[in-house]
């Protein structure tokens, strides 16, 4: 049995689709059906049932398991020769949730480019933390960026930084509401959202994770915010902030401000929004700890970690780990 019919089965069984089965494999209908045919004869059992739905048969579902664990295995072979290979080529997949993507990865990716040119990166951007993890878990990335609040058993995860919510607010608002004065007093410390309760507030909608942290914060200061716009979108919410709509609050993460990240303060400007539209806004740290949680690098513990990987997670560490958290596992 081939390695060429073992992932033609694969796929077709993951499809169970003729059509779309060779679509994915870029390769004709036919071709693809002799493939199968072949492998039905060397075994000589029916691999699918080929009514309406196609089905596998008892044979297919047990050739399937097995197919996908050997092409696991040979995949894991391949990447151990490739890293000894003089780490001079290579392939990493990243996975990250699109949004944090915006935020971490052009100054981490290009960064890591030039290190290591001849690498190529994949990136593999998921809508929610929840869909990249799953990710993850069946295989298909080699490292996330994102919580690392998973089972330690499954999981190996080297934490970054504790992702905070921080409070955006427009200049030229602070200047309508609060005295020079006051505005120097609230930088020397963190604040309660109560200090902006006569402040227009811009928000996530209450069904997104940013918009029920936004709603806890609030209740747990007792406020009931003036809110001129909602919005889906994290990076909206920001957006519309910088233009003067109204305060914000949103994770640390997407400031990326000296203050939260040192060694990230010479390529500010090239993250997200420009330095002219950082300089219209001010960042205050707030009391409230409601959303603070740990970001770092995971991976699958059952997944080989390459050289390529190893010097991606010393990079992402190089540039935004804070010696406060320690990693659970290198």
């Amino acid at each position: 049995m081939s390695l060429t019919n073992l992932k033609y089965f694969i796929v077709t069984a993951e499809e169970l689709n003729f059509t779309r089965a060779s679509k994915r494999l870029y390769i004709s209908q036919q071709a693809l059906s002799n493939h199968i045919a072949k492998l039905e004869r060397q075994y000589q059992i029916a691999l699918f049932d080929r009514g309406s739905p196609m089905t596998l048969t008892d044979a297919g579902r047990i050739l399937y398991k097995s197919a996908k664990e050997a092409l696991e295995t040979m995949e894991q072979c391949e990447r151990q020769l490739q890293d000894i290979k003089d780490f001079t080529m290579g392939k990493l997949c990243i996975g990250i949730p699109v949004t944090r993507g915006t935020a971490m990865l052009p100054n981490l990716c290009s960064a890591f480019h030039q290190m290591y040119p001849k690498v190529h990166l994949e990136i593999y951007e998921g809508r929610t933390s929840q869909e990249v993890k799953e990710a993850m878990l069946q295989g298909k990335i080699d490292l996330m960026i994102g919580y690392t609040s998973f089972h330690p058993n499954h999981i190996a995860s080297v934490p970054l930084f504790i992702e905070k919510y921080v409070l955006v607010a427009p200049n030229q608002l602070l200047k309508n509401y609060f005295s020079s004065n006051q505005i120097f007093q609230m930088h020397q410390h963190p604040q309660s959202i109560r200090t902006f309760a006569n402040c227009p507030f811009v928000a996530q909608a209450p069904n997104t994770m940013g918009g029920q942290i936004f709603g806890a914060i609030c209740d747990e200061s007792k406020l009931n915010p003036y809110i001129v716009m909602t919005t889906q979108n994290l990076l909206t919410e920001l957006a519309l902030c910088i233009t003067g709509m109204g305060v914000c609050t949103i994770p640390s993460t997407f400031v990326l401000n000296e203050k939260y990240f040192p060694s990230l303060h010479q390529v500010q400007s090239s993250s997200l929004f420009g330095q002219e539209s950082w300089s219209r806004v001010t960042i205050f740290q707030m009391e409230s700890t409601i959303g603070s949680k740990p970001v770092g690098i995971n991976r699958l513990c059952t997944k080989t970690l390459t050289q390529a990987g190893q010097k991606f997670i010393d990079l992402a560490k190089a540039m935004y780990f804070q010696p406060n958290i320690q990693p659970s596992e290198t």
